[in-house]
């Protein structure tokens, strides 16, 4: 594990006892623990905390965020509307190892419904210390960044977002005129023939 990390904290109130003992845990194990509320059990809307997470990932003033409501799904949608976030719902080990893995989270949330506060802590401490493994999930996340970019209108005029299965199926969906983006493996694609 990265011997120091600032990991955001966010929950609503049914996460809230939850988050506490997290950020017990995490700051025993030496990090930086950013807590962005909620600050009580009283009623509190998991979007303010699942944003002000994202926030933080957007900004670089967090590495890590995690998220804790009642499911674990609605703070994740949150915040992967922010550019960037890549947040998974996390409730075992599979999950857990997956989310860093093969799609390089920087978010992970959790249902305090359905993971006890201890494997909670269990699960992020397992998080944190497995790596990206990149490659072909680097190319996936070009992939991701490139929809990503799309959908947030970044792109210019009407361009397509073409993919390598695109291209092979159709090698005359790609012509001279065309406004398109090209994924990474598209243009691996086309530079082969």
């Amino acid at each position: 594990m990265k011997p120091f990390y600032r990991i955001a904290l966010g929950s609503d109130h049914g996460g809230y006892r939850h988050k506490e003992i997290l950020k017990r845990f995490l700051a025993s194990l030496g990090q930086e623990v950013i807590d962005c509320g909620c600050h009580s059990e009283a009623s509190y809307d998991f979007p303010l905390s699942a944003a002000a997470v994202a926030r933080r990932i957007v900004n670089r003033t967090a590495e890590r965020g995690v998220l804790i409501d009642g499911a674990g799904f609605p703070s994740a949608m949150v915040a992967n509307r922010f550019p960037g976030v890549r947040a998974a719902v996390v409730h075992n080990d599979f999950t857990c190892t997956i989310s860093r893995q093969h799609s390089d989270a920087n978010v992970i949330s959790f249902g305090a419904k359905v993971v006890d506060p201890d494997e909670t802590c269990r699960l992020v401490e397992l998080w944190l210390r497995t790596d990206f493994l990149g490659g072909k999930y680097q190319r996936r996340l070009d992939l991701l960044s490139a929809v990503e970019r799309e959908a947030a209108g970044k792109t210019s005029g009407k361009r397509r977002l073409l993919t390598a299965r695109d291209v092979a199926e159709n090698p005359q969906a790609l012509t001279e005129t065309d406004s398109v983006l090209l994924t990474p493996a598209a243009v691996d694609l086309l530079r082969n023939r």
